[in-house]
């Protein structure tokens, strides 16, 4: 994609040397006429930045796919016209915006000599805009944006302190979605607002892939606020018991949803088991990564680690990310007779995820075929083939199946 134009709008930093600033030497006063009237002389340092001005503007090279707006670079030239400092003074959050604006910079080299009253050189600030790029490619990159912005927003936990921070966190991804790089560019000064930053970096990925109008890889600042005036009271009460909200259900009898206080003491023990299990989920993304590196997404390794995700992915009631585990995890498990205990658990465990989010119809093919396989093999434990027969004849009777539901606990009661 080729910019159509580039703009850029200076700001003069340092002109001149301080001398240059003294009062003119007081003239002789003289009959004023038309013919002694002179035009005042031009400023030689405005003069200076409307010779150079155009050269820069010129020079500047845009990426030809960004979703930036525009970058603040800081140039300083001394006196002998060479350009001895480009700074990016405020970036435009794509590291492939600011390091084209850089090189290009960098690449004029040198400008015209200054004129004598700028003997210290000076500093100017440019802002370079995108222009006027194709309108649809812009749509289908701000959609990826919020795309992007949502997976980090979700992950995002306000960590307990006790007053508000704030963090800036460089995220970094490539063509295909996967992080490459999560850094703190500001601190918030709090070690635990910082590692809550980093965290939902980690925990947001896989992040959408990367549409063909963008670059081969893309970095995204995020400013992350935590502290008391920052938090959100997620957690609900239901008949007395805390639950996540949106995880919820009103009964018949018309029982009370409520928010609880943030300040108790059960709702701080939720949030510190929910931060335990967060952090338990990157450890356990790690170990699926090296799996799958070392003997491939579709080994039996990698499947046992998936199952390990997808529970973990349940436990933070992340039900879409535990659906798509648990069914990445069966195929291998599936297609290895000596893995019959593997996919007995793996069956039951998808089947009870299921039944915790009322997909009730989705759950029984699930432990029908864990039933079956626990009454045919020997490599399951007799105790686990009951528990999955219980929760089958438990589901049964949810499905108004009832005569399949008795038959069930009748073969349950006549085991030893």
């Amino acid at each position: 994609m080729k910019v159509s134009f580039a703009t850029a709008s200076i700001m003069l930093l340092l002109l001149i040397a301080p001398q240059a600033f003294a009062a003119p030497p007081v003239k002789q006063k003289t009959p004023f006429n038309k013919a002694s009237a002179t035009k005042p002389a031009a400023d030689p340092v405005d003069a200076y930045i409307k010779l150079v001005s155009p050269k820069i503007q010129q020079a500047w090279k845009a990426p030809e796919k960004t979703t930036a707006e525009k970058v603040v670079v800081s140039l300083t030239i001394s006196a002998d016209g060479k350009i001895s400092s480009v700074v990016i003074k405020e970036p435009s959050g794509d590291q492939a915006f600011d390091d084209s604006t850089v090189e290009s910079m960098k690449e004029i080299g040198q400008l015209p000599a200054m004129p004598p009253a700028s003997k210290d050189g000076m500093t100017l600030n440019f802002t370079f805009h995108a222009g006027n790029r194709n309108q649809t490619r812009k749509a289908d990159n701000e959609a990826y944006i919020n795309a992007f912005s949502r997976k980090v927003n979700s992950s995002w936990r306000n960590p307990k302190v006790d007053r508000n921070y704030q963090v800036t966190v460089a995220i970094t991804v490539d063509k295909t979605g996967k992080l490459m790089k999560a850094d703190i560019t500001k601190p918030s000064g709090n070690k635990l607002v910082d590692d809550a930053g980093v965290r939902a970096a980690t925990l947001a990925q896989p992040y959408p892939p990367i549409p063909e109008t963008l670059s081969d890889k893309m970095t995204v600042s995020y400013t992350f606020q935590a502290g008391p005036d920052k938090d959100v009271v997620n957690k609900m009460q239901f008949n007395g018991v805390p639950l996540p909200k949106g995880d919820y259900q009103i009964s018949s009898g018309g029982a009370q949803l409520r928010p609880l206080d943030v300040d108790t003491a059960i709702n701080r023990k939720l949030q510190e088991r929910e931060a335990q299990a967060q952090d338990k989920m990157l450890m356990l993304k790690s170990k699926l990564a090296q799996e799958e590196s070392k003997y491939g997404a579709q080994s039996i390794q990698a499947a046992k680690a998936q199952h390990a995700v997808a529970n973990c992915a349940v436990e933070l009631h992340d039900y879409k990310e535990a659906e798509a585990a648990f069914k990445a995890a069966l195929p291998p498990i599936e297609g290895d007779p000596a893995q019959a205990a593997e996919l007995h658990l793996l069956l039951a465990d998808f089947a009870s995820m299921y039944a915790t989010t009322a997909r009730l119809k989705e759950a029984d093919p699930l432990l029908s075929r864990a039933c079956e396989l626990g009454k045919n093999s020997a490599a399951i434990a007799p105790l686990k083939q009951r528990k999955v027969m219980e929760d089958y004849a438990r589901l049964l009777y949810k499905l108004n199946r009832t005569q399949e539901a008795d038959e069930l606990y009748k073969r349950l009661k006549a085991k030893p």
